[in-house]
């Protein structure tokens, strides 16, 4: 199964990943990227990770035409594995997330298509169970292909990777299982 930035790259689209998680080195395969960030959340600290990876992601769209931008940033997850999900510390963790998501969306406007995710839920400080609580993850979708304040029925994180494909155009590969939320 090709990844989504394979697909996008073959389709002569380009791709850029700014990350804090150093597990998401494997997230593309070789050759398949024009940028990659990463920051040691753990040996920097997440919260200013974060915060360097949401400025370098701005300065680097200002600077370079890329087709699709992944930003990950780990305080969250960092903050429910130490903490406990739905914390002080994790809620705190969480604004911070959040702020660097308004500040990049104020930066770069309405021009692009915002996903903003998690890549899972969680509950006490771990996750991985049946549980909806470590199941169930937010899905939200800030652009002009997307109705203000529909929710999107039965959405699922497989579904992503074939919306960004069909944002920009591009076949799916034939062996996601997803489908498009346009």
């Amino acid at each position: 199964i090709r990844g989504l930035c394979e697909v996008l790259k073959h389709a002569g689209k380009k791709c850029a990943i700014f990350y804090n998680w150093e597990d998401l080195r494997d997230i593309s395969r070789p050759n398949s990227l024009a940028h990659s960030v990463f920051y040691a959340g753990k040996a920097i600290g997440y919260l200013e990770a974060g915060e360097i990876i949401t400025n370098e992601l701005i300065d680097y769209v200002r600077k370079y035409e890329t087709d699709f931008t992944f930003l990950y940033l780990g305080y969250t997850d960092w903050a429910g594995h130490k903490f406990g999900w739905m914390s002080d510390e994790y809620l705190s963790a969480m604004q911070s997330s959040w702020n660097n998501i308004e500040k990049l969306m104020k930066e770069l406007g309405d021009e692009y298509t915002y996903i903003i995710t998690a890549d899972h839920g969680g509950h006490d400080r771990t996750h991985g169970t049946e549980m909806p609580e470590d199941m169930i993850i937010p899905i939200i979708i800030n652009g002009k292909d997307f109705e203000a304040g529909k929710e999107l029925e039965n959405a699922n994180i497989i579904d992503i990777a074939p919306t960004v494909a069909k944002l920009l155009g591009v076949e799916p590969d034939f062996e996601w299982e997803g489908k498009s939320l346009i």
